[in-house]
């Protein structure tokens, strides 16, 4: 497979949405795109049924004050997550596949991100 691309999704702390691009050949691929976006060395993933929530592993130990999340919290808890705040920047991928490889963010499930994000009255995207 040569010339594959992942589609993520990054949501931070102050609710900004951008959709990024990342070569998907290789797992150092990901990897390396997920620890630029959300800014950290080390991350976890939260299974949220179709979507998978990646995040900083260590947010709480590495930021003197780490920034809460409460759009990611929302998320995850509408998806039955819950009793654990999120904080920091996070990314949104489709789940894994069969043999584990991470998937792409398709439309429908970028939809059901921003229909989430839309059920909240505070909620504005930043990036408008």
């Amino acid at each position: 497979m040569t010339g594959n691309t992942i589609s993520l999704l990054v949501l931070t702390p102050r609710g900004a949405l951008r959709d990024v691009t990342t070569p998907g050949d290789d797992v150092g691929d990901i990897l390396h795109a997920l620890y630029h976006e959300i800014g950290c060395k080390y991350v976890d993933v939260v299974r949220l049924g179709p979507i998978d929530m990646w995040l900083d592993d260590e947010a709480l130990l590495q930021h003197e004050s780490p920034r809460y999340n409460p759009w990611a919290t929302y998320i995850a808890a509408r998806h039955d997550v819950t009793g654990q705040r999120y904080f920091e920047t996070v990314v949104f991928s489709g789940p894994a596949d069969r043999d584990g490889h991470t998937t792409s963010m398709t439309p429908e499930l970028r939809k059901i991100v921003t229909d989430l994000l839309g059920e909240l009255d505070d909620y504005e995207d930043a990036t408008l």
